[in-house]
């Protein structure tokens, strides 16, 4: 979010679409980095909030569209995860 001189807040909304009949609205917001602008997207899908960050729209768009349809059709994070041993170190796997 953005404030300007008059103090007003500018919220940036866009849309993220599992598919056809499933789209949800999220909100961008962005800053000035030293490396350029990066953006911050997030959504609040039926199963819970998504968050990602890209240097352009048209990326973080495309990656929310692809972390909502992991979650919601392939149970993203649904398992709390797993230890296991590589290459000798102890290792947690979500």
């Amino acid at each position: 979010m953005e404030t300007n001189k008059n103090k007003f807040s500018v919220s940036e909304l866009f849309l993220v679409m599992a598919d056809w009949n499933r789209t949800y609205t999220g909100i961008i917001s962005r800053e000035k980095t030293k490396h350029g602008t990066l953006c911050r997207g997030n959504v609040i899908i039926d199963e819970g909030k998504v968050v990602s960050m890209a240097q352009t729209e048209k990326v973080l768009t495309q990656n929310l569209d692809h972390i909502c349809r992991l979650k919601l059709d392939h149970g993203l994070h649904e398992k709390a995860g797993e230890s296991t041993i590589i290459m000798g170190n102890e290792s947690f796997l979500n």
